[in-house]
């Protein structure tokens, strides 16, 4: 089985939670059963936490997993965090394959993005 997790921040605020909880639907009405799961998980402050969250997953049967970072740059998350968790899954179930994604940032369109919502937000 495969599953994407959308993993984010974190915050105390229930909007923010919630907004990340919009976006793993979306992602998951866009994948068109390309993944068996789509789900979210946050490293701070909120609830479900991404190191449960890969257990679960694999606990689940999901044996191919694609870590998809929601953040805007390489911080201490992307750089030690996430892969941390990452490595000790790993460690864990070695027959689990795990790939993490460039965090959003990174990503090859954000430019054309940021161009395209700068233009697109005229008052």
């Amino acid at each position: 089985m495969k599953g994407l997790l959308l993993v984010a921040h974190g915050s105390r605020k229930k909007e923010s939670a919630e907004e990340i909880s919009g976006l793993k639907q979306k992602l998951r009405d866009l994948s068109h059963g390309e993944f068996d799961v789509v789900d979210h998980a946050f490293l701070q402050k909120a609830s479900p936490k991404f190191d449960e969250k890969m257990q679960e997953f694999v606990s689940n049967g999901i044996s191919d997993i694609m870590v998809l970072p929601y953040f805007l740059a390489t911080g201490s998350h992307v750089a030690s965090d996430i892969p941390r968790v990452i490595f000790d899954i790993r460690q864990k179930f070695p027959n689990v394959k795990i790939r993490m994604l460039p965090h959003i940032g990174a990503a090859a369109g954000m430019v054309q993005l940021l161009w395209d919502h700068i233009h697109g937000s005229k008052d």
